[in-house]
């Protein structure tokens, strides 16, 4: 997957074994995200059984600047501040996050509860 930054600064350290990028800002259009990120590298390669672990701040993002950014597309419109959490390997990621949504918009949008339950 390309990324394209407006600007990208931080710490970063590349070795065989590991990709660590520390207290990192990224900007793109109206995206602003404070990171903090590490990969487990194998012989400068990240295989599905290496392990990483991130943490992105967002302050006031627009979601569409969001979504731009990763190109996934969602029925959801608003402002998103939060804090979230990813973790695990590449062949089994997980993601955790407490945000804020304000001005928020949905449409279309479907929440499966437990169960299968529609909310």
């Amino acid at each position: 997957m390309k990324m394209c930054f407006d600007s990208l600064e931080g710490e970063l350290t590349y070795s065989p074994d590991e990709l660590t990028f520390s207290r990192g800002k990224v900007r793109r259009g109206a995206l602003d995200a404070s990171i903090e990120l590490a990969l487990e590298l194998d012989d400068w390669g990240f295989v599905p059984e290496s392990t990483w672990s991130a943490d992105v701040s967002l302050e006031a993002t627009p979601v569409d600047a969001l979504q731009q950014f990763l190109r996934s597309p969602y029925p959801v419109r608003g402002q998103l501040s939060g804090q979230f959490h990813g973790r695990g390997t590449r062949a089994a990621p997980t993601v955790t996050g407490l945000f804020d949504l304000a001005n928020g918009d949905a449409t279309e949008l479907r929440l499966i509860g437990c169960g299968g339950n529609l909310i």
